[in-house]
């Protein structure tokens, strides 16, 4: 809910000319949805390793690192 309200934040700060808040309110948005989409590819690795399937293992965790990309608004600490 909180990515979804960003992304209308955005749409709003666009109409406004505000592109700079807008460009922030959309980083944001995306950075949220990365963080939620590499939390589930880690549950998936969790399942995988307590079904002893290492290599899907190391998969899994590969595919959620490259999901959250660096530089990250959700991991980056100022």
């Amino acid at each position: 809910m909180i990515a979804m309200t960003l992304d209308k934040i955005a749409v709003f700060y666009a109409d406004q000319k505000k592109f700079v808040e807008a460009r922030d309110a959309m980083l944001r948005s995306v950075a949220i949805r990365a963080h939620f989409h590499a939390m589930g590819i880690s549950q998936q690795a969790t399942t995988a390793f307590s079904e002893n399937k290492l290599p899907e293992v190391r998969a899994f965790y590969q595919r959620g690192l490259i999901v959250l990309g660096e530089p990250n608004p959700v991991t980056v600490v100022v």
